[in-house]
């Protein structure tokens, strides 16, 4: 599962190859007849013995560049392996400092690939057939898929670079075999990369930065259907779907739970969604009244450390503490990083709960006046923030982030509320944050 999820990308081709017009440089690369209906002409990638009884090694490269901020690389080609021993090769993938990312090969008619540097099995085709491969590459993880010939189900899901690196994508290639004469023949490929508009950007919740958002919006959010209601026509236009984050992170949990967050005049809106039926008697709630111990019950937990005005934390900085079940019943309570927990604090915050067949919804609006903290118009406002549930029933506790335990404001993520003024480019407001992140973590 991703780490979070935009439904607003920008999808730009960075490569196309057809092979159509390509003439022959050399007795390793010539263009034939495919005898495929969708593309007339194909590249037969060939290891050739020469004059002198060696033989010349097959080896086609294309240089690529991806974007800064691409979150997702798509790598589409046609392959038809002629021979189980010697078409080896299908397109290989290395970064700008000639790491190894995606090595994908077939030995008698077996597909493999490196996983991490571990050699795995994942599929099997048929040789002498045309073959459609898309490798789906998540560009913040250094992670892939790899779909073969069905190109909406992967067969294989995760795969880890070959190498780690740093450096982005840059070279797709392959070869022909080695010790003999092969030949392995090309179809048309096609490189796209996604990059997504929303700031910050969706990989920026990936570890280590934790990096989250919630949009800001003109008019209040609504209860009916937790939709957005009475919106402004600028609203209507620039609405983005709020960007749903997994609790864990990976998502590894028996029942799910994700949380999505935004504010609407001048209230902090935060949406849980928790998998697990309502009515399973093991989730009635116990407790039911106001800044009660509600963790003993199925319950969300959701923490807040507002920086200063001068956009500073330190050791004296509290955080905010709150926590609700299905009964409605919410905790809220003021807390310093040395342990003291006020429970008479009062946020002046609503909860209404949701019931749906196999899962329940809790949307909790905090005002941000609250936190006595005035949200900036020019400039984006960094607060510390963490997540988590407490399931009675799985007898799971999930956690956003990987913490000794919940009260760990110094392993806590961050939460963006994006400027409405900001005219400085997506590149420029990310170092600035990055660099507010350093300065506060020093």
């Amino acid at each position: 599962m991703l780490c979070a999820v935009s439904l607003h990308a920008e999808i730009r081709e960075l490569l196309r190859l057809d092979f159509g017009e390509m003439g022959t440089e050399d007795a390793s690369h010539v263009v034939v007849d495919s005898g495929h209906a969708e593309f007339p002409k194909a590249l037969d990638l060939r290891s050739v013995r020469g004059e002198d009884g060696k033989v010349k090694r097959g080896n086609y490269s294309v240089p690529m560049k991806c974007d800064v901020g691409a979150t997702v690389l798509t790598i589409d080609y046609w392959w038809k392996p002629v021979d189980g021993n010697t078409s080896r090769y299908g397109w290989l993938l290395n970064s700008a400092d000639k790491k190894k990312l995606i090595t994908l090969v077939q030995e008698s008619g077996k597909i493999r690939i490196q996983d991490g540097g571990t050699w795995r099995d994942i599929d099997k085709i048929t040789l002498g057939q045309w073959h459609c491969i898309r490798y789906q590459i998540h560009l913040p993880q250094h992670t892939f898929d790899v779909f073969v010939d069905d190109l909406q189900k992967p067969v294989f899901v995760g795969a880890h670079f070959r190498e780690e690196c740093a450096a982005p994508p840059a070279r797709l290639w392959t070869l022909g075999w080695h010790a003999s004469e092969s030949s392995t023949l090309f179809g048309p490929v096609a490189v796209t990369q996604e990059t997504s508009d929303t700031w910050p950007p969706s990989f920026a919740a990936e570890p280590p930065l934790f990096l989250h958002t919630a949009p800001i919006l003109n008019s209040l959010v609504g209860w009916e259907g937790f939709l957005p209601e009475n919106l402004t026509e600028d609203d209507r236009k620039n609405l983005r779907a709020p960007v749903v984050y997994p609790i864990p992170f990976d998502g590894s949990t028996k029942e799910g739970t994700t949380i999505s967050l935004f504010v609407a005049k001048g209230t902090l809106c935060v949406l849980f969604h928790l998998d697990g039926d309502p009515n399973a008697p093991r989730r009635a709630p116990k407790v039911t009244q106001k800044d009660g111990r509600v963790w003993m019950d199925d319950c969300f937990e959701f923490f807040l450390r507002p920086c200063r005005a001068d956009g500073t934390i330190d050791q004296s900085t509290p955080y905010y503490h709150f926590a609700g079940n299905l009964a409605g019943a919410l905790y809220d309570a003021k807390c310093t990083p040395n342990g003291l927990r006020d429970a008479t604090w009062d946020a002046g915050a609503t909860l209404k709960i949701r019931r749906l067949p196999q899962a329940w919804e809790a949307l909790l609006a905090i005002p941000v006046a609250a936190f006595g903290v005035p949200l900036a118009h020019d400039a984006d406002t960094l607060w510390g923030f963490h997540a988590g549930r407490e399931n009675c029933v799985t007898k799971e506790v999930s956690s956003r982030m990987r913490l000794s335990q919940f009260h760990d404001v110094e392993h806590f993520g961050w939460l963006v509320l994006p400027a409405r003024e900001s005219k400085l480019p997506f590149s420029k407001r990310e170092r600035l944050l990055v660099q507010r992140i350093c300065r506060i973590l020093d």
